[in-house]
């Protein structure tokens, strides 16, 4: 049987896949974040997020309790929820 290199490259990235998503799971702790004056979802997910936690998913445990949420349109002191590193302190 003959792989065409798109074949192969499939099947390599469906055995990564399948080798990353046991340590997706492992999201760390929930915790409410306060946001402050010039900061993005974006800049408090790579500070602060988990390290198996991708953007997406900040956005859906944000859409989970409030389906109106916009990751686009944070204002100061606003709470949000934050799949965290279990190193972070809570409430930082």
């Amino acid at each position: 049987m003959k792989l065409s290199r798109i074949q192969i490259r499939r099947l390599v990235e469906s055995v990564i896949n399948e080798e990353e998503e046991p340590a997706k799971k492992d999201m760390g702790k929930v915790t409410t974040y306060i946001v402050k004056s010039g900061e993005t979802l974006s800049s408090i997910h790579k500070e602060r997020g988990a390290p198996s936690a991708t953007l997406q998913d900040q956005i859906k445990l944000n859409k989970k309790d409030n389906p109106k949420f916009d990751e686009d349109k944070l204002s100061v002191d606003q709470r949000i929820q934050l799949h965290t590193h279990s190193a972070v302190p809570a409430g930082s």
